[in-house]
């Protein structure tokens, strides 16, 4: 309140007090700080008073202090005030003296400090926080109260709740001022105000700071074209702004992939797994700058990727993952989906000389820079089978070009190629070309597979038989021995199976045939055997037909027939004539042995030779005479059963192994039968002469005698085996062998007798005990041989003993006759318990023989 025009006296304003003063207590307000302040405002600063008031209420000039004031109002000083505000608005002026007085009568007041007051906090993260402290000290004598602690900006800085409500007089109080930008931003001009009862009701400080992104790279796409400069180089910058550690690899493109064309400048030199890791520290902000160097490895665009990571100490990723496409070499680029076709696992293969075809196609994408300009022209097929493909007229040959596409999904055509093979098997090779002008080259090799279905092929020999063919048989006698034809059915073709049906049993008249395991389905490329005989009853000609049917296995198609036509004569009954050769085919009569050393046993084959007509069924073969002992034959290549053929031969060996010296002599013979009819073959004289001296043959055995042990009647004990051996220096001859019920004999390793024992070689008989009867039993084996003395026996005995009682008929004290027998009294009460039943359910029936009571 302006109280005087400024240059008013002194003495006049304190009267003007003192008179406010003594108007009337009842209206004064008393209000010491409101006091401060009108003091101040209304008057000390209104009349320009040299010094000032404060909490410490420091003098004024030349003796006018704030207690000299004080008196005046306390002595009444009236009618000094000749203010027309004062006397207007009397009520207002004597409050404003009351609170006046009150706060010039004070002897304490508290003097607030606050520092520091300017903060500029460093530059911090988004996600991050710095905190600053500051100091309210009470420098006066009274104690200060506080009201609050506020900032202007309280979403970036923050203040504690419940700091300092107070600070005693001579005392302090700290208190922190966090900054915690929640964007990227400048946030200086920021106020702290300290609210308090000091003279001057508050304290303030200006607070300021930056936030910084935390982690950030850009520009996340580098394109390498022929206006980079400088050349090949361009740089990104990854900022970090937490102190981490920032992992740095090279990676596979999103499309075309060539990262090794690309790579980082110095300290960054990426390791053998691509990567490297680097620390970041010093001042904020702070970033890194990555120097990206492209190398290209060839023409079209050569695509890469860095991916840039922050990690910490142990490598584990912190946040997320930031990449950086990298792309070079602008221009057009074609690029194929498949490079070969028809060769899928699921591609079927394709009849040959047949209308069905097969199309597949391959899709071509355009992922340059530019467009591809082709046209038919670009596309070519190439290879020794090419001609067995063709390409379709549609897809990519109807469009001029391929508009470029780096990245996303590139455009793209279809060529459609066509395949008919001209034979089985894989066709090739065979090649699709791509060459577009200005671009790189692609190619697609061509697999298709000619396939056949299944057909029957029916073969003689080497020799392939067709629907009509004759088979012929030619002459053979009624009754006589035939080698049959050998049929080969085969599946002919390469993929599926066939079914085959031969002629039914007997339905060829003159002929008979036996299939083969496995001719009723033939797999692809598999055969069976079908041998067919010419049976003729009569002397007559034969013609008849062997339908073989055949399809698809599992088709139901019709069957297709191939027919072959069956010829042959029948004639009258013949004896086939036999004869002897020695190997190389040259008929010979007799087999002269050279003079043969005793013990030194001489050997020579000769050939039984068949000249027909019709064939033999061999069926023993030995030597006849005084000297056949010293004769040995070898019959496996002609062994019983065998059929030799008309025009064929087996091979037998004969040994000359004398006992003694001398001259020796006898005769080989063969038994056989054409059908029916015996054939005797002619005899083959055999002679020789063995020299040395006449040492005996030596017979040695295991054992003299062998005694079973005790045996139940109808059972075999386990075999013994005995051994015989030439222990002599010529061969040994075993005639005979004999033994006798309830013995048994087997032959081992011997040979049947007769055979002949070389010296020092052994074979082993194998003798068993069989019992018919209870009791001792005793036999003996008789082996009968060249040696002296001939004949050996080896005494055989055991025991028979009796089966045990394995009935089920349970115990018994008598023989089942006595009345004490359990068994018989059970039986009779069984058997009256049946009729009592009987009688019960049939009362009413009629008895056998009479009518019913």
């Amino acid at each position: 309140m302006k109280m005087q025009t400024r240059g008013s006296s002194w003495a006049r304003w304190l009267g003007g007090l003192a008179l406010l003063a003594a108007a009337g207590p009842a209206l004064a307000l008393n209000n010491w700080e409101l006091g401060k302040s009108q003091f101040v405002t209304e008057c000390f600063a209104c009349h320009n008073l040299p010094g000032g008031v404060d909490g410490t209420k420091q003098p004024f000039p030349a003796g006018h202090s704030a207690t000299t004031v004080q008196g005046k109002i306390n002595t009444g000083m009236r009618g000094l005030v000749t203010d027309p505000l004062a006397t207007a608005n009397a009520a207002v002026f004597n409050d404003t003296i009351s609170n006046i007085a009150a706060y010039l009568s004070r002897t304490t007041f508290p003097l607030a400090t606050l520092s520091p007051l300017n903060v500029a906090f460093a530059d911090v993260s988004v996600d991050l926080a710095r905190t600053q402290t500051f100091r309210l000290s009470n420098n006066g004598t009274a104690a200060l109260a506080v009201s609050g602690i506020a900032v202007s900006d309280n979403t970036n800085y923050s203040v504690p709740a419940a700091s300092c409500p107070s600070v005693a007089a001579g005392s302090f109080c700290d208190f922190d001022v966090t900054f915690a930008p929640k964007s990227v931003n400048s946030f200086d001009g920021r106020t702290l105000t300290v609210s308090h009862n000091t003279f001057a009701a508050s304290s303030t400080a200006t607070l300021g700071g930056t936030g910084l992104v935390q982690f950030s790279v850009a520009p996340t796409s580098l394109n390498f074209t022929p206006l980079t400069a400088p050349a090949g180089v361009l740089q990104a910058t990854v900022t970090d702004n937490k102190g981490d550690r920032i992992r740095i690899c090279r990676a596979d493109a999103l499309t075309f992939n060539f990262p090794g064309d690309f790579t980082l400048d110095a300290p960054f030199t990426l390791g053998g797994d691509g990567c490297v890791t680097t620390a970041t520290s010093g001042a904020l902000p702070r970033s890194l700058a990555l120097n990206v160097r492209f190398a290209a490895g060839a023409v079209g665009p050569r695509n890469g990727a860095l991916t840039i990571r922050r990690v910490d100490a142990g490598g584990a990723t912190l946040g997320g993952t930031t990449t950086i496409q990298l792309q070079g070499n602008p221009g057009p680029l074609a690029t194929v989906n498949r490079s070969s076709l028809f060769d899928a696992p699921a591609d079927p293969g394709v009849e040959v000389d047949n209308d069905n075809v097969l199309e597949r196609t391959v899709t071509l994408f355009s992922q340059g820079s530019q467009p591809l300009p082709f046209n038919g022209s670009s596309f070519t097929l190439s290879g020794a089978s090419s001609g067995e493909y063709t390409l379709a007229g549609t897809g990519c040959q109807a469009l001029a070009s391929l508009p470029a596409s780096i990245g996303g999904t590139p455009p793209s055509c279809e060529l459609t190629v066509r395949f008919n093979p001209s034979d089985v098997g894989r066709r090739g090779p065979a090649t699709l070309n791509i060459q577009i002008a200005g671009a790189n080259s692609n190619s697609v090799l061509l697999n298709g597979l000619g396939i056949r279905g299944p057909r029957l092929a029916v073969r003689r020999g080497g020799v392939s038989l067709g629907s009509g063919d004759v088979v012929q048989f030619g002459t053979q006698s009624i009754g006589g021995v035939y080698a049959p034809v050998a049929l080969t059915l085969g599946n002919g073709g390469t993929a599926g199976d066939l079914e085959v049906q031969l002629p039914a049993a007997g339905s060829v008249p003159g002929f008979t045939f036996v299939a083969g395991a496995g001719c009723a389905t033939l797999a692809a490329a598999a055969s069976c055997s079908v041998d067919v005989r010419f049976d003729p009853a009569a002397a007559q000609a034969y013609a008849s037909t062997f339908a073989i049917r055949t399809r698809p296995a599992g088709s139901g198609a019709a069957f297709a027939v191939l027919s072959l036509d069956l010829r042959g004569q029948g004639a009258a009954g013949a004896v086939p004539v036999l004869s002897w050769t020695d190997t190389t085919g040259t008929p010979i009569t007799r087999l002269d042995f050279a003079d043969t050393q005793l013990g030194t046993p001489r050997t020579s084959r000769v050939r039984l030779y068949n000249d027909g007509p019709g064939g033999v069924v061999l069926q023993f073969a030995n030597v006849v005479g005084l000297g056949a002992s010293n004769f040995v034959l070898d019959t496996a290549d002609c062994a019983a059963g065998k059929a030799v053929f008309e025009k064929t031969s087996c091979e037998i060996g004969v040994q000359f192994a004398p006992a003694a010296p001398g001259a020796k002599a006898a005769s080989v013979q063969f038994a056989t039968g054409a059908g029916a009819v015996p054939v005797v073959a002619p005899l083959l004289a055999a002679s020789g002469t063995a020299i040395g001296s006449a040492t005996p043959a030596a017979l040695a055995l295991s054992s003299m005698s062998v005694a079973f042990a005790d045996t139940v009647v109808g059972s075999a004990t386990t075999p013994v085996e005995l051994k015989l051996s030439n222990t002599g220096s010529r061969s040994l001859a075993v005639t005979d062998l004999q033994i006798a019920a309830p013995f048994a004999m087997e032959t081992k390793t011997c040979a049947g007798v007769p055979f002949v024992l070389a010296p020092g070689t052994e074979c082993t008989l194998s003798v068993s005990f069989r019992p018919s009867g209870e009791g001792a039993a005793v036999g003996i084996l008789r082996v009968t041989s060249d040696a002296d003395p001939a004949i050996r026996d080896v005494a055989l005995r055991g025991s028979g003993e009796a089966a045990a009682d394995v009935s089920g008929g349970g115990c018994s004290i008598g023989s089942g006759t006595s009345l004490l027998d359990p068994t018989l009294w059970l039986l009779a009460l069984l058997a009256a318990a049946t009729l009592a039943q009987r009688r019960r359910r049939g009362g009413g029936a009629t008895r056998r023989g009479g009518p019913a009571k």
